[in-house]
């Protein structure tokens, strides 16, 4: 799981202790029916069932009835639930939504201000799938001129570093290491012409930079 979960880890352990008997709840508490949603999308968290966490909340919040104090809870909930999805926008926005509401107490009301302000940074911790990916072609040419040719079975590799830009190409491509210079080449070429879904912040895509790929070939 990912950075976020810490945060949840306390926020749960005070849910529980916080909860209270329906008719009762102060102003920083959850009723005991709510507490229970909540331990239960907690649980899926664990199990790595984020998209079954999501469901479950997503019902929790459309039923209504909740205080904003519960409401605040739920949405910081469901954003981490989110952030382990990679999907960055919406845990963005259910931040904010849980911020405007001034429902939680002092220490916590900054934690989501952090937090909002931490997702909306490009992260080069955050690697991005491809959508299109074109396999590096084996570099004849090369090892022809330069007498090099690789040993029959050998397992060529190439790491390269890059930034994703905001409309999804490939730039900056960097080879971290490699075996062969030839194949190096072949593979900053191929991925050059690779593709992204870049993250999406405030409704506008940004760049993903320091993007890690290790590109092999069998010969």
């Amino acid at each position: 799981m990912k950075w976020l979960m810490a945060c949840f880890v306390l926020l749960l352990g005070a849910a529980s202790c916080a909860a209270t008997p329906e008719g009762q709840q102060g102003a920083y508490a959850l009723r005991e029916s709510i507490s229970a949603v909540i331990q239960r999308a907690y649980d899926l968290m664990q199990n790595e069932q984020y998209q079954d966490a999501v469901s479950v909340l997503t019902t929790l919040l459309e039923s209504g009835g909740l205080t904003p104090y519960e409401r605040a809870t739920v949405l910081e909930l469901r954003a981490n639930s989110f952030v382990n999805l990679d999907d960055y926008e919406p845990a963005i926005n259910d931040l904010a939504d849980a911020y405007a509401l001034d429902a939680l107490p002092p220490k916590r009301q900054g934690m989501l201000a952090k937090y909002i302000e931490d997702l909306k940074k490009p992260q080069e911790n955050i690697q991005l799938a491809p959508i299109v990916r074109i396999p590096p072609k084996a570099p004849q040419d090369c090892w022809e001129k330069n007498d090099d040719y690789p040993e029959p079975g050998q397992d060529l590799f190439s790491a390269v570093i890059f930034d994703v830009t905001p409309d999804g190409t490939v730039d900056n491509i960097r080879v971290t290491e490699t075996n062969d210079s030839c194949f190096a080449d072949a593979v900053i070429e191929a991925v050059s012409k690779w593709r992204y879904q870049p993250r999406v912040v405030d409704g506008e895509p940004i760049a993903g930079p320091g993007q890690k790929v290790v590109v092999t070939l069998s010969v």
